[in-house]
């Protein structure tokens, strides 16, 4: 097997981001409520972080975000701004629901989105440094996905605390021989203005699809390292974890295509 080394920081950082070459969606119009969606992108490739926004909403509008298909994707949102990452290379719809309040059950209008991801892998900057916050007293979420497209391996990993605006989850992930290693580093966060709004940190580790076998599958998080086992057969992942707090993982076991 190949050796794999490779440090990896998906960084999701709203403010400033939109440009005058953001793409914005064919609905329109001048109503108050009208989704009018603009992207950072219309392209991105897998693991990088789609940005989409809606202006001119009233103030008691509220946005519900959807993304189809949902495999191999997440989703970080809050009223008039979401971010998505994807896993899996394809064509997805991104819908912004408008809503009058946040208690009202039924939509005023909604826009809908046609989203490519290509199949290259995002090689994300170094992360910006400002308002980062240690990963002490947080927990971590693990759920392991199957690459439609490769068969290969992606883990959607998020943490249980929340962190002002849309946070980025810093972390390195390394497969060296029979051992695959996920060290959770920090969640770091812009200082700038987002509303109050409060997400959990999010990132997708794309990791390529392992040879038949049984691997050591360990998780760092602060000072403490979670172990545990990954075995690969054709037709399944199946993972050995006995934790069920700090770091939780689940499904232990899914297809490999």
């Amino acid at each position: 097997m190949k050796n794999l080394l490779f440090p990896v920081f998906i960084a999701v950082v709203l403010g400033g981001l939109f440009t005058t070459g953001c793409k914005k969606s064919s609905t329109g119009g001048s109503s108050a409520t009208k989704p009018a969606v603009t992207l950072s992108k219309t392209t991105v490739a897998r693991g990088e972080p789609l940005l989409a926004s809606v202006a001119d909403l009233s103030t008691s509008a509220t946005i519900r975000w959807k993304i189809y298909p949902t495999p191999g994707t997440m989703l970080s949102a809050s009223r008039d701004q979401a971010t998505v990452f994807f896993g899996n290379k394809g064509s997805y719809q991104l819908t912004a629901v408008v809503y009058a309040d946040s208690t009202n059950p039924i939509a005023t209008d909604s826009s809908t989105t046609p989203v490519t991801v290509s199949d290259s892998v995002y090689t994300p900057p170094a992360p910006i440094q400002s308002d980062t916050s240690a990963l002490f007293g947080d927990a971590i979420q693990i759920q392991p996905v199957t690459c439609t497209d490769t068969g290969g391996l992606i883990l959607a990993v998020q943490t249980v605390n929340t962190y002002s605006c849309y946070p980025q989850l810093d972390y390195y992930f390394s497969q060296t021989g029979n051992t695959i290693e996920l060290a959770l580093l920090s969640v770091s966060s812009t200082m700038q203005s987002c509303g109050g709004a409060m997400n959990t940190a999010k990132a997708v580790v794309l990791g390529q699809a392992p040879a038949n076998g049984v691997y050591n599958f360990n998780v760092i998080l602060n000072t403490a390292t979670y172990y545990g086992t990954l075995t690969v057969t054709d037709q399944t992942y199946t993972f050995s974890w006995p934790y069920t707090s700090g770091v939780t993982l689940s499904p232990l076991q899914i297809a490999t295509k």
